[in-house]
């Protein structure tokens, strides 16, 4: 393969994460020192944009030394750490309280960047218990990058098209979102948010929950930060 074309399906691997215009900002390498990292406010992100960085210039200078093995590590690297750049604007997706629901701490799942089970994307869960009934819990997921993701839209699509399957779509601050209420499997509410979803269940453990309840729990979250 031209060494080029190489090089240039290496550098695929961190464009396909798709950043918006902000997020490619965090991790593009600084001129200047002074610039302000409000939007990364862990020292951790901001230890994973430096990273990345350093990452990308090392796959360059290997790349223009002929190194094309190290070059596409390199990147790899890059994009691990691209990951666990979106992941901290991704945690500002769910509020630590809303009303009398909060997040049960002890149930808190860390970020997951590069997950086998996702296809290499980004996994997320948060769990959100009710103050005066400890058994009224709602589990939140998120699947973000992963090649998944598009499947579950396709399948999303052909549930809604079937009346008789117990789903239902609807709208959460204005993203698409399907019900799914089938025998013998928990009530679920899905919301898709730029190829991004935002699943909501009842918590292992829980009591049993209405789709009023799930779309309660779904209209506090900050689906803002997935943009």
């Amino acid at each position: 393969m031209h060494k080029t074309k190489l090089f240039a399906s290496a550098l695929a691997i961190t464009a396909a994460l798709a950043l918006s215009p902000a997020q490619a900002e965090m991790i593009a390498p600084d001129a200047n020192t002074n610039t302000s990292t409000a939007a990364i406010p862990s020292a951790k992100a901001e230890e994973n944009k430096a990273d990345a960085a350093a990452q990308i210039k090392t796959a360059l200078d290997q790349y223009n030394a002929g190194q094309l093995s190290d070059s596409i590590q390199s990147l790899e690297a890059a994009k691990e750490a691209i990951m666990q750049v979106r992941s901290q604007g991704f945690l500002k997706l769910f509020p630590d309280s809303f009303e009398k629901m909060a997040i049960d701490t002890s149930k808190n799942d860390d970020v997951v960047a590069g997950s086998a089970a996702f296809g290499g994307g980004i996994t997320m869960k948060r769990t959100y218990r009710h103050a005066e009934n400890t058994n009224a819990a709602v589990e939140v997921s998120l699947i973000a990058d992963s090649p998944l993701i598009n499947s579950l839209m396709g399948l999303m699509k052909m549930a809604t098209s079937v009346s008789s399957s117990g789903n239902k779509t609807l709208e959460i601050q204005g993203h698409k979102a399907l019900v799914r209420n089938k025998p013998g499997k928990p009530l679920k509410l899905m919301v898709i948010v730029d190829n991004i979803m935002v699943d909501f269940q009842a918590a292992e453990g829980a009591t049993p929950v209405t789709v009023e309840q799930l779309t309660y729990v779904a209209n506090h979250m900050n689906y803002g930060a997935l943009k």
